[in-house]
């Protein structure tokens, strides 16, 4: 019986005079003897030989085999320790690490302003998640219009534009950089500048804003809510007054302030994102309520550093004071309104125009291009019905005007 089971199973038995062959990965056995073969992809950069004969197969061929595959294991190891550390834990090749290190290169650190610089790492959250871990080379035009089409369904109108503006920049730098072969794979959509935001703060709506900040700071339960609800009416009061962006009053510093021989106090400060000089003037009660707040910090910030900083010392960041705000707004207004503080740099520019300043006059307040620009002064002077009458008493004086000359004609 027993031998009967035997000579029916030949196949699990080695061949005559050949012992049993053993499973070392990247080796195999043939006609009696072994091989290594890791491959020439492998085996690049590892030290390791792509190809050896290693004798017949035994227990010395087979330690032999082992010894390879623990020497590329170890090397292997090394190398990805290593791409982890320089690739920021990104494949090699994809687009992840591409960002990752493009962020170390003088293109970002010298040539992108700060603001710039924010705009990518917020549009990189959702190209990172889509694209991160994606080899470049395998990035076609068909993802990208895809990634279009999705972007303007689950996103805004503004962020999907902020999103795919990135996005198609980023493409542009990896063709220009001979990463990408040939043109940028972006495909034929278009990327269309959104309808210009036109809402605006009346200033009665500005001071329940600086109330309610002020409240949550009274009545905050630790130190660094009230600290930080302190910080939101300043900077709020600040905005008002200035007409300056969100960026250039958080990075606000009182080296900026300075006083001119008639006594008046301004602001001398480079805007973050155009570099162009604001010199916006201040109230001497705010300058008085800005010294008494750095005089009662209990660590004072060097001269030329933020004025607004954390209870860890550390500088307010975009994303702090866009939460704190939203937190004095929902205080204020309760849950449903949504204007921004970046809102109040409109409101400046629409009260200086209807008092009658020119588009110089008011292109010198906001240190921008709007006397240049329409779209820029349109994004800064939404019509209103205010406009209407302004220009239906300009028709009434014009009126007037055409009949004194003409009167004086007829005569």
């Amino acid at each position: 019986m027993i031998q009967h089971m035997r000579s029916s199973s030949p196949s699990l038995l080695p061949f005559r005079g050949e012992a049993m062959a053993v499973k070392i990965p990247y080796s195999v056995v043939r006609g009696g003897a072994r091989y290594w073969q890791l491959g020439e992809d492998r085996a690049a950069g590892t030290g390791v030989d792509a190809y050896r004969a290693l004798g017949p197969e035994g227990e010395e061929a087979q330690a032999k085999a082992l010894a390879l595959y623990a020497a590329y294991r170890k090397a292997k190891t090394t190398s990805d320790e290593a791409d982890a550390e320089i690739l920021g834990s990104w494949p090699k090749g994809s687009l992840g690490a591409f960002f990752h290190l493009y962020k170390k290169t003088e293109d970002w650190t010298v040539d992108k302003k700060p603001r710039t610089r924010d705009e990518w790492e917020d549009a990189w959250k959702v190209i990172g998640d889509r694209f991160g871990r994606k080899l470049i080379s395998e990035i076609t035009v068909s993802d990208s219009e895809k990634f279009h089409r999705d972007c303007r369904r689950a996103l805004t109108a503004n962020q999907a534009w902020r999103v795919l503006k990135v996005w198609r920049a980023m493409l542009t730098v990896l063709s220009k950089k001979q990463i990408i072969a040939g043109e940028a794979p972006i495909g034929t959509v278009t990327n269309p500048m959104p309808e210009s935001r036109h809402e605006f703060w009346i200033e009665e709506e500005v001071n329940r804003l600086i109330r309610a900040a002020n409240k949550l700071a009274r009545f905050g339960r630790r130190q660094e809510f009230r600290q930080r609800y302190r910080i939101v009416a300043m900077i709020v009061r600040l905005a008002w007054e200035t007409g300056l962006s969100a960026v250039d009053v958080r990075t606000f510093s009182m080296a900026m302030l300075k006083q001119d021989a008639r006594g008046v106090w301004r602001i001398d400060r480079t805007r973050s994102k155009s570099g162009a000089k604001a010199k916006p003037p201040l109230s001497e009660q705010l300058v008085k309520d800005l010294q008494a707040y750095e005089k009662a910090l209990a660590i004072t910030p060097l001269t030329g550093q933020a004025l607004f900083r954390t209870s860890d010392g550390n500088e307010w960041e975009r994303t702090m004071l866009s939460a704190a705000f939203a937190d004095v707004r929902r205080c204020a207004f309760g849950p449903g309104e949504k204007r921004q503080l970046q809102d109040l740099r409109r409101s400046a520019n629409l009260e200086a125009e209807l008092g009658g300043a020119t588009a110089e006059q008011r292109a010198a307040l906001l240190a921008n291009r709007l006397d240049k620009s329409r779209r820029l002064d349109g994004t800064y002077t939404p019509v209103t019905t205010m406009h209407a009458q302004k220009a239906q008493d300009a028709r009434q004086r014009g009126r007037e005007i055409i009949a004194q000359e003409l009167g004086r004609k007829r005569k």
